[in-house]
C-alpha cells in the first residue's frame, strides 16, 4: 500500500517499547523524521531504531517535559503507560494516586502542549495505542483499564474540538498483542497473536492521509476475540 504523509515529523511516546521500536523503523522507512522517547531503556532504543532521534521522557515528571515541548511534531504515536495490575482493594492509596497522576494528569498536561503547537500549523494527527481490556477487563485490571479510559477520552474530545482546525485523533484498542505487557497472557493463546511490526504497519496507516477521516473514535483490534471466545465457550485470556 502507497501511503501519503502531508506532515514530516513524528513524535512517540514509549519509543523504546516493542511497539515503538517497531513503529520506529516502518515509520522512518517510509520517509517521516522519527523522534522517541525513553525513560530507562536509551541503549535499547538506539541499538532496535537507529533512525529514531531518542528524546528523554519520564511521564511521571513533568519536569522532563522541556526537551519534548521544545520540539515540534506533525504527528503523535502515544504508547507510553505504566503497569498497574492489582486487585481494586488491595491497591495503596498513593500508589493509586500516583498512576493517575503520570498516566493521565501528567499525559493531559504534555497533549496541552503538542496540540497547541499543531494548531499553529492547522495540522495534526495522533494516534493512542490503548487496549481491548476495555471491552474485555480481567480480574486486577481495574486500575489500568480506568486510566486507559480517561485518556481515551481525552483524545477522542481533541478530535472532536480539534478537527476544523485540521488536527484528528483516534485510539486503537489491542488485544492478543506479541509485545510488551501483553505478553504474559499469550502462553496459550486462543488466536494467532498481532505482532509489533504487524501493529506498526497498522498505525502507520492511521496516521497517513488516507485515514484522517476516522476520527475522535476507538478501533479494537483483536482479531474478533470476544466473539470466538463466545463461540468456543472459552473464557477470558
Amino acid at each position: 500500500m502507497c501511503l501519503k504523509y502531508t506532515g514530516r515529523k513524528v513524535l512517540i511516546l514509549g519509543g523504546s517499547s516493542e511497539i515503538g521500536l517497531a513503529a520506529a523503523k516502518v515509520l522512518s522507512g517510509r520517509g517521516l523524521e522519527v523522534f522517541s522517547t525513553y525513560y530507562a531503556n536509551q541503549a535499547r532504543l538506539k541499538a532496535g531504531a537507529a533512525k529514531a532521534r531518542p528524546v528523554y521522557l519520564d511521564l511521571g515528571d513533568i519536569r522532563t517535559f522541556s526537551e519534548v515541548k521544545a520540539g515540534s511534531y506533525d504527528y503523535l504515536v502515544d504508547l507510553a503507560h505504566t503497569d498497574r495490575e492489582s486487585l481494586v482493594l488491595s491497591a495503596a492509596d498513593s500508589g493509586i494516586e500516583e498512576y493517575f497522576r503520570t498516566n493521565v494528569i501528567n499525559r493531559t498536561i504534555l497533549l496541552k502542549e503538542l496540540g497547541r503547537k499543531m494548531l499553529l500549523r492547522r495540522f495534526g494527527r495522533l494516534v493512542y495505542v490503548s487496549s481491548a481490556a476495555l471491552n474485555l477487563p480481567s480480574e486486577g485490571q481495574g486500575w489500568y483499564v480506568s486510566s486507559k479510559s480517561a485518556v481515551e477520552s481525552v483524545y477522542r474530545q481533541l478530535g472532536l474540538e480539534l478537527v476544523k482546525k485540521g488536527i484528528t485523533t483516534v485510539c486503537l484498542r489491542y488485544s492478543c498483542l506479541d509485545g510488551g505487557r501483553g505478553k504474559r497472557f499469550l502462553e496459550k493463546p486462543a488466536l494467532p497473536p498481532i505482532k509489533p511490526e504487524e501493529a506498526a504497519g497498522q498505525i502507520a496507516y492511521f496516521l497517513s492521509d488516507g485515514s484522517r477521516g476516522i476520527n475522535a473514535v476507538s478501533i479494537t483490534i483483536d482479531q474478533g476475540l470476544p466473539s470466538y471466545k463466545r463461540k468456543s465457550g472459552g473464557g477470558r485470556e
